[in-house]
């Protein structure tokens, strides 16, 4: 049989700091069968019938839900259950059809990246996930791979178990992105029937700065004297306000960008307000 083959590459989104080291890394929050802040194949293979992502409610790691992946078959092409922090395009006609590009941003070094999973591979199988820091060459424009964390398991198991593989570094630079994959299968040989499961997945060791604060459709981070809104690509005329504790507004900005820098002196309290075509964002922001 034919597979749809993953080439895991790269992009530059934005620099950031550690926060609760990966957005959604419990998988509690969904939006349909995709994993929020999280990218399947789902909306592709959906169309057709097939989908290889769905949340897992029965006796997940922790929480609610866990993810569940499996590799399915779509016009003769053996498709792995897919989740990515990057994002993934698809081009059936190429004779590599799917590219995984970018991640969220990052700017630390840790020297683990974890979490459990359950695995029922077909026979021949094997599952691989993987973790790159990625940083951009400002000389050459190029996208570097600073570190990567890869796991691969051909063994079933039907309990929670953990996995932690180090990071293998090949540069003293801090990244500024980290692309995180799971795939049910072999992406180069992948077998119908193939079925993983992942919960609770973190990146450990070394040192973080809590900095950064993932909402649903839009994540901020404070770097130096900026406060920075990245909005969700989706969204068209956007406008963003900010108040000062006694109410007054001490910034607004109609725009087409998804990122907005906005100047904020320390020992503040603000509050924001993100206005978009559909929806009203709120929530307060102490500067310290």
């Amino acid at each position: 049989m034919k597979n749809l083959i993953l080439i895991i590459s790269t992009s530059f989104i934005l620099r950031i700091t550690y926060g609760q080291n990966i957005p959604n890394s419990g998988f509690e929050q969904w939006q349909g069968n995709d994993p929020v802040n999280w990218n399947t194949p789902n909306t592709f293979t959906s169309t057709y019938g097939i989908v290889t992502v769905t949340p897992e409610t029965t006796l997940p790691y922790s929480g609610s839900y866990a993810v569940k992946m499996e590799t399915k078959s779509l016009f003769g092409f053996n498709v792995p259950g897919f989740i990515t922090l990057g994002q993934i395009t698809i081009n059936v006609q190429n004779p590599n059809p799917v590219t995984i590009l970018g991640g969220v941003p990052f700017n630390q070094r840790p020297q683990y990246f974890e979490g459990y999973y359950k695995y029922l591979p077909s026979q021949g199988d094997n599952c691989i996930f993987q973790a790159f820091l990625l940083k951009r060459n400002l000389q050459t424009n190029a996208i570097d791979t600073i570190a990567k964390a890869i796991f691969t398991q051909n063994v079933a198991t039907n309990e929670w178990t953990l996995f932690k593989t180090e990071f293998q570094y090949y540069s003293q630079e801090t990244p500024d992105t980290i692309q995180i994959n799971f795939s049910s299968s072999n992406p180069n040989a992948a077998l119908v029937g193939s079925k993983l499961y992942i919960d609770n997945i973190s990146v450990t060791g070394g040192s973080f700065i809590s900095n950064i604060v993932f909402k649903e459709n839009y994540y901020y981070y404070l770097e130096n004297n900026y406060l920075n809104f990245v909005l969700n690509k989706n969204t068209n005329l956007k406008t963003i306000n900010l108040y000062d504790i006694t109410g007054k507004k001490v910034f607004t900005k109609h725009t087409y960008n998804d990122i907005v820098k906005i100047i904020v002196e320390k020992n503040n309290l603000y509050l924001y307000e993100i206005l978009t075509e559909k929806n009203r964002f709120t929530g307060k922001i102490l500067v310290l």
